[in-house]
């Protein structure tokens, strides 16, 4: 690979990488807003504050787990294709979840596949930064993944304050379907690097 092909890649790479990271703020939004709301939850659907935490339990688990499935199976799988699930699948997830207002086990449901989809953009993004940048390039990333971590906390009790007092908490799933926006840009500009021979390590994940 020529150095200018080198440059042009990385030139697509970065008009990514906002919309990339853009995925790490509202899974961050997302739980702070949940976390916020859970004693509304308690009353609304009539459990107790130990099953409501499930909400937020139970999505950290899952993507905890998918995070480490993204992560191992990016060894033969390519990061476009499996940034590209995300692209397509967490707009479904999130639209779906704003009519989970009925049921506490659809509410748990779609939680969980929120955070399942939006664990690959999450899991991947130090591998892009690492795969297409140099060191100090990747550092600088590194470094906006922690600031977006902070603002999303923050965004998340303030604008979760706010929708529980005047909106209703199932709007929290229709604000991340911004992300659509973006997946034209991931679509054009992320390099079609090609799936690898391998195995998938079960045991490992």
């Amino acid at each position: 690979m020529t150095g200018l092909q080198k440059e042009e890649i990385q030139r697509k790479v970065i008009k990514c990488m906002p919309w990339i990271l853009l995925y790490e703020f509202f899974q961050v939004f997302n739980e702070n807003v949940f976390n916020l709301i859970t004693p509304d939850l308690t009353q609304e659907f009539n459990v107790t504050p130990s099953t409501v935490s499930l909400i937020v339990t139970l999505g950290k688990l899952f993507f905890g787990i998918a995070a480490i499935v993204f992560t191992a199976l990016s060894d033969v799988v390519s990061i476009r294709k499996l940034l590209l699930f995300t692209c397509f699948v967490f707009p479904v997830v999130t639209l779906l979840g704003f009519f989970s207002q009925h049921s506490f086990t659809l509410l748990i449901v779609f939680r969980a596949l929120f955070a399942i989809t939006i664990a690959a953009p999450l899991a991947l993004q130090v591998m892009v930064a690492i795969k297409y940048f140099d060191k100090l390039t990747a550092a600088k990333y590194f470094g906006y993944n922690t600031a977006i971590f902070q603002l999303a906390s923050a965004a998340g009790h303030l604008f979760g304050g706010y929708i529980t007092e005047y909106l209703h908490w199932n709007v929290t799933f229709l604000i991340p379907l911004v992300t659509l926006i973006g997946v034209p840009i991931i679509y054009k500009n992320m390099p079609k690097d090609e799936s690898k021979r391998g195995s998938f390590d079960y045991i490992y994940c």
